[in-house]
């Protein structure tokens, strides 16, 4: 009960929550080899934050950014950008 009320840790299981759901996007919208590669990693003011493994697989994600943020808010997610960090 506590964690679903509106002040303090209720914002904290709801962000959890579209954590989660991101995180399940993510793995449908990444092409296989990157995803497995990197994870997400947070979402701030409609930024996607996505950790990658290495450097390169880091520059692949970067050069994917458009599509992902197009296909993240086709799916119904407010997302402005994508962040990726090593």
């Amino acid at each position: 009960t506590y964690l679903q009320t509106a002040d303090g840790a209720g914002k904290v299981l709801a962000h959890a929550t579209l954590l989660a759901r991101l995180a399940r996007l993510y793995e449908e919208i990444a092409p296989r080899h990157l995803g497995q590669a990197s994870s997400l990693a947070n979402y701030k003011s409609g930024i996607v934050v996505i950790h990658a493994s290495s450097g390169a697989i880091a520059t692949k994600l970067r050069q994917m950014a458009p599509t992902l943020v197009d296909e993240i808010s086709r799916r119904g997610i407010e997302c402005s950008g994508i962040q990726i960090k090593v």
